[in-house]
C-alpha cells in the first residue's frame, strides 16, 4: 500500500487506475513512472506493478516508435534503471541486469535528464549511464559493484568529482 500511495502521489496518476494505460501512452510519463517506481520500490514492488498494469521490461529500444507500445515500455524500462541508479538501489539494479530476462546493458541509449536535471548522456551503453548517474549521486556501493562487473566510463569519474 505505501508503494502504491507514493506512486499515486508523485506521478499524479489518473483516477480511476483503469485509465493508467491510456495515461502512460505519453513516453515521458512512462519514463517518469518507471523512475519514480524505482525510487519508491524494490524488485518485488516493481514486479507486482508490471504484472498488474501489463508493463514489461523492453530490453532493447524499438525499431519503430509506433510498434505496439514498445516505445512506451522502453521509456518505462529506462526510467526504472535511472531511478534505481539515482537512489543507489543495487538490489533493484541487479534485478534489472539479470541475464535471463533483464535489460541489455550493452545497448546504446540516450538519456537527456535524470530527475529534472539535464545530464545529456548520449550514445552511451545503458550500464555506463547507470554508472555515471550512481557516481554523480555519490552511491559508492553501486559504482564499486559496476566496476567489479567490468563497467567503466571516464565521464563517471568526472561526474563523481564534480558532484
Amino acid at each position: 500500500p505505501a508503494f502504491r500511495d507514493a506512486i499515486k502521489k508523485k506521478c499524479a496518476l489518473p483516477k480511476p487506475w483503469s485509465d493508467l494505460e491510456r495515461w502512460l501512452d505519453n513516453p515521458s510519463r512512462a519514463y517518469g513512472m518507471g523512475f519514480h517506481a524505482a525510487r519508491f520500490g524494490f524488485s518485488n514492488d516493481i514486479a507486482w506493478f508490471m504484472e498488474v498494469y501489463g508493463m514489461s521490461l523492453q530490453t532493447t529500444p524499438p525499431t519503430d516508435q509506433d510498434s505496439s507500445g514498445t516505445f512506451k515500455q522502453w521509456e518505462f524500462s529506462k526510467g526504472l534503471l535511472m531511478g534505481a541508479a539515482y537512489t543507489g538501489k543495487k538490489e533493484l539494479l541487479e534485478w534489472l541486469f539479470r541475464e535471463d530476462e533483464g535489460m541489455n546493458m550493452l545497448q546504446t541509449a540516450c538519456v537527456p535528464s535524470v530527475n529534472g536535471v539535464r545530464v545529456n548522456y548520449t550514445d552511451m551503453e545503458l550500464q555506463q549511464i547507470v554508472l555515471c548517474v550512481a557516481a554523480n549521486e555519490g552511491h559508492l556501493h553501486v559504482v564499486q559493484w559496476l566496476t567489479k562487473e567490468g563497467v567503466y566510463h571516464g565521464r563517471a569519474l568526472l561526474d563523481a568529482i564534480r558532484g
